[in-house]
């Protein structure tokens, strides 16, 4: 009798621990999904500088629309990799993830140039 109590103990702990495991997993995809959210709300709003007659600063709009559709683009990709990197639920750590993901997928030297 002791045996099967132990036993079903061991497979109720196990199974509230599967499920909370899931809970985190699916409340760690939550928060990549609105940080990547937010950064394209913040790459969005950079756009109004397109209509600038500074060279510089259309050339930095036209990189953040880049960014915002390389983020809508991958956004699936960006979160599993986060995932399987485990990235903390850190707003800076996501940022700088995303950056790097998207400064790494381009040519050399592109994002300087113009």
């Amino acid at each position: 009798m002791k045996t099967k109590v132990g036993a079903a103990l061991f497979i109720l702990v196990i199974l509230a621990s599967s499920g909370l495991a899931m809970s985190d997993g699916t409340q760690q995809e939550n928060f990549y999904n609105t940080c990547i959210d937010n950064k394209i709300a913040q790459c969005g709003s950079k756009l109004l500088l397109n209509d600038s007659r500074s060279n510089t600063l259309c050339n930095y709009a036209h990189l953040n629309q880049t960014k915002a559709e390389f983020y809508q683009n991958n956004r699936d990709e960006l979160v599993q990799q986060m995932v399987e990197e485990d990235i903390t639920m850190k707003p800076h750590r996501v940022d700088y993830f995303l950056n790097k993901a998207f400064f790494d997928q381009l040519p050399d030297g592109l994002a300087l140039s113009k």
